[in-house]
């Protein structure tokens, strides 16, 4: 996000006009809004993790790595459907 939305973001926001074109524009737009959701979705993932390791401990044992992939992977899929849908 920072790579390709920041550069574009900030040089047009210094010369006042957008450059790089439609596509471009879209696809920023796009990109910053995927990954913005998917940092707002994976800070939840993390606080129900230590919620569930400091209140029910003898659930700790079963957030495996497979576990934490796979609430990653759910964390991008939902931040995937955010910017898709009009």
């Amino acid at each position: 996000m920072i790579c390709l939305g920041t550069p574009l973001c900030s040089t047009s926001a210094i010369n006042g006009v957008w450059f790089a074109g439609d596509a471009a524009c879209v696809l920023v737009g796009f990109v910053v809004y995927l990954f913005g959701l998917f940092q707002l979705y994976l800070l939840l993932a993390v606080t129900v993790d230590r919620y569930i390791v400091i209140t029910k401990p003898h659930l700790t044992p079963k957030i495996t790595t497979k576990v934490a992939c796979a609430s990653v992977a759910g964390c991008f899929g939902l931040a995937l459907f955010g910017p898709c849908v009009p």
